[in-house]
């Protein structure tokens, strides 16, 4: 699996079943998912909250979180992330991005937007790696200490 950040929010996850587009919708291949609700495309699953997307592929759960909040019955569906794709900027501060992050305690974050990249590293405790994509399979997740990847928007 490819991910690539796409600026402004938005990440292209290519995987073996196609093509996901995240951001205001999901869109999976030519199907765009525009509301709640959970749905099976092209061999992926899809299940989609208010503000929060999960899709399963590759035996990878990545969720796209666009919210600033996080309620408890969330918190159950968004159990077992392995990518974290979260909001640093001026809609959530680097100290919520973090604290939402060690409840849902993922393997790999991927910032969006990040204008406060240093500060949500600082408080991590890291540097984060700084990718043009990220390549990853379910056998090379981290297994000890989460990581996190800074993508970058540029061609």
């Amino acid at each position: 699996m490819t991910i690539t950040y796409q600026g402004d929010g938005k990440f292209k996850i290519k995987c073996k079943e196609g093509i996901i587009e995240t951001g205001e919708h999901i869109k999976i291949n030519n199907f765009e998912i525009t509301g709640p609700g959970e749905y099976e495309v092209a061999g992926l699953s899809v299940e989609m909250l208010p503000g929060i997307g999960m899709i399963y592929a590759e035996d990878m759960n990545i969720v796209y979180f666009a919210k600033d909040t996080l309620t408890e019955s969330e918190l159950e569906k968004v159990e077992n992330t392995d990518i974290l794709m979260i909001p640093v900027d001026e809609k959530m501060t680097a100290k919520s991005a973090l604290e939402i992050a060690n409840k849902i305690e993922p393997k790999i974050i991927i910032p969006m937007y990040y204008k406060s990249i240093d500060e949500f590293t600082k408080l991590e405790g890291i540097s984060p790696e700084k990718l043009p994509e990220l390549k990853v399979s379910k056998n090379i997740l981290p297994e000890e200490e989460r990581k996190v990847v800074v993508l970058n928007a540029e061609p």
